[in-house]
């Protein structure tokens, strides 16, 4: 239950940032994800040079399916918000000793 809690929370805190900052997912977006995706699987099984005709349809087949397209929206979403909170928050290094992180450790678990 815990993990389905917090799998729920951050959906929802990413949903929020995704909203607030605006951001949209685009046609051009989907489809790119989709070739990636159906071109990869065709990889697999040995299949990478197909005519782009063949192609084409193929991506479109596979946005059609609703399940697969919510799913590639949620990752683009994802994607999205990582990219965001990537590029604003501090990647420095700090520099600390053991038993200061094991008071932030515990402060943490405590705040849960």
């Amino acid at each position: 239950y815990d993990d389905y809690a917090r799998g729920i929370r951050m959906q929802l805190i990413e949903n929020r940032i995704f909203q607030d900052q605006k951001f949209e997912i685009k046609d051009d977006e989907l489809k790119e994800m989709a070739r990636e995706t159906v071109k990869s699987q065709l990889m697999s099984y040995g299949q990478a040079n197909l005519p782009e005709e063949t192609m084409n349809s193929l991506v479109e087949n596979y946005l059609g399916n609703q399940d697969t397209l919510k799913q590639i929206i949620e990752s683009l979403a994802s994607r999205k918000v990582y990219d965001y909170l990537h590029s604003i928050v501090n990647k420095a290094p700090k520099k600390t000793n053991y038993d200061k992180f094991v008071k932030i450790i515990e402060k943490e678990k405590a705040k849960k």
